[in-house]
C-alpha cells in the first residue's frame, strides 16, 4: 500500500486523480487496508477536494491559525454526516484529534498517530 500512497501523494497536480483514486481506496473491501492506510486515503481525498477549492470530507485537514496553536479544521461538506463518515472509516472522533492536536507542540505525522489510535 505505501507504494499506491506514495504515487497518489507524489502527483500533487492532480487533484481530480487523487480524488477519484483515493475514493476508490475507501470504497474498496480490501482487507490489506488497515486503519493506518484508510486514515492516509481519507487525507488524500481531504486534500484533493482541498485542491479544487471544495469543502473536505473527512475532517483531516487543520490549519495552525498562529505560534499560540490556534487549531482551525478546515471546512467540510456536511458538518451532519461527519461524525457517521469518520467512524466508518475508524477514525478518531474529532474532538480528540482536534484536543490532541492543540496540545501538541511538534510536527508530527498526524496520519500515523490518528491511524493507530
Amino acid at each position: 500500500m505505501d507504494a499506491v500512497f506514495s504515487v497518489l501523494e507524489g502527483s500533487a497536480s492532480q487533484p481530480q486523480f487523487r480524488l477519484r483514486l483515493g475514493e476508490a481506496l475507501l470504497r474498496s473491501a480490501d482487507p490489506g487496508l488497515d486503519r493506518a492506510s484508510r486514515r492516509r486515503a481519507a487525507e488524500l481525498v481531504d486534500r484533493a477536494l482541498h485542491d479544487l477549492g471544495e469543502p473536505q470530507r473527512y475532517g483531516t485537514l487543520f490549519v495552525i491559525e498562529a505560534p499560540g496553536r490556534a487549531i482551525l479544521r478546515r471546512p467540510v461538506e456536511s458538518e451532519a454526516g461527519l461524525k457517521a463518515r469518520r467512524a466508518g472509516l475508524g477514525l478518531v472522533p474529532l474532538a480528540l484529534e482536534t484536543c490532541v492536536r492543540s496540545d501538541s507542540e511538534s510536527d508530527m505525522p498526524w496520519s500515523l498517530l490518528f491511524g493507530f489510535l
